[in-house]
């Protein structure tokens, strides 16, 4: 996801989304969950305690982000999948047009736009990311030495070995989409930036060549991707080491 080029680490999504409750500062302490405390590309107010005999660190401030939603695909995880695929819009759109809030961090506006200015006496409850790039992994890694998890449609032998490569997506970004038929191991392949299997978000055209501009379909894709993850997976669920 050109890695080079981006300098916040991506965030992993399994099904469940992290919070920032429970944070500390390095020190031990809570962070207070003010309004602009910790942007989402990492900015903010409060930074812990550095190697430089005790004096903070400065935080640097992007508005490049790379995510990364890692599915499970095993056995009976489609309801699963569907209620991320319903939710990441909604992520999506907060990421790229934050809300308006006050000093005490109470949402007072929506703006319509990421270009659209904050009523007075408000700001971005963090500074809109205007680079954005997705990618859909699995939590499949085959049987990690074993026979049970192969290539093979076991369900269906008489299909002369038909391959089913969902038992081993080997961590790499998944292109597929949602199968039409679920009685098939068949899937259709998603449209993704440059084919390189990654979505990004790219308004201002930066990109070479430019990525997408419309947030709408820049979420549809997301969620084709995380359905086409589908539940036919390996059952050595393998998440972490995806």
């Amino acid at each position: 996801m050109n890695k080079k080029s981006r300098n916040l680490p991506g965030i992993v999504t399994m099904l469940t989304l992290a919070v920032l409750g429970g944070c500390t500062d390095g020190t031990g302490d809570p962070i207070s969950a003010g309004p602009n405390h910790l942007n989402a590309a990492g900015s903010g107010g409060v930074s812990g305690s550095g190697g430089n005999g005790g004096a903070p660190e400065p935080v640097v401030a992007s508005k490049k982000m790379d995510l990364l939603f890692v599915v499970d695909n095993s056995s009976s995880m489609k309801d699963k999948q569907i209620q991320l695929a319903n939710v990441a819009p909604e992520l999506l759109t907060r990421l790229v047009n934050p809300r308006c809030v006050d000093q005490s961090g109470v949402q007072v506006a929506q703006p319509s736009t990421p270009q659209e200015p904050c009523p007075a006496g408000s700001t971005r409850e963090f500074d809109p990311v205007a680079d954005l790039h997705i990618g859909v992994i699995s939590s499949s890694l085959g049987s990690h030495g074993g026979d049970y998890c192969t290539d093979v449609d076991r369900e269906d032998p008489d299909q002369d070995f038909r391959k089913n490569f969902t038992q081993n997506d080997r961590g790499r970004l998944l292109n597929r989409g949602l199968r039409k038929d679920e009685s098939k191991v068949d899937f259709p392949t998603e449209p993704t930036y440059n084919g390189l299997g990654f979505l990004v978000w790219d308004p201002a055209g930066a990109g070479s060549p430019p990525g997408e501009k419309d947030i709408a379909q820049v979420a549809q894709g997301v969620r084709n991707l995380v359905l086409g993850a589908d539940q036919i997976g390996c059952g050595y669920e393998a998440p972490l080491e995806a």
